[in-house]
């Protein structure tokens, strides 16, 4: 947060430009135009690592068009079929490699 704090303070203090900014601390250009952004938006907290800190149900990016129930239905019915192939081809592997094992000792 510091780099990020610094960056922002050579911008809006000093007038340089985003890319002189970027050039002199060997920074892509578009974080310093979206930390600076983030700092004018909601100063110190807006320039927090933000990655990874929603977890649990209802946390995190809402989707944008949420799924009808009908919709919601189909994605389910979908994945349980995929995740019942998967199940299946895992439980054959285990399998042939038990036998694969047993052969061996033999």
């Amino acid at each position: 947060m510091k780099s990020k704090y610094k960056a922002v303070q050579i911008y809006l203090e000093h007038g340089f430009g985003y890319k002189r900014v970027a050039k002199e601390l060997g920074i892509p250009e578009a974080s310093i135009r979206s930390w600076v952004k983030f700092y004018e938006n909601e100063g110190m907290s807006g320039l927090e690592e933000k990655r990874g800190k929603s977890k649990g149900i209802n946390k995190g990016r809402p989707r944008k068009n949420p799924l009808s129930s009908e919709e919601e239905l189909i994605r389910l019915r979908a994945e349980n079929e995929y995740l019942k192939k998967a199940l299946v081809s895992y439980l054959r592997m285990q399998i042939w490699l038990m036998n694969k094992q047993t052969n061996h000792v033999k």
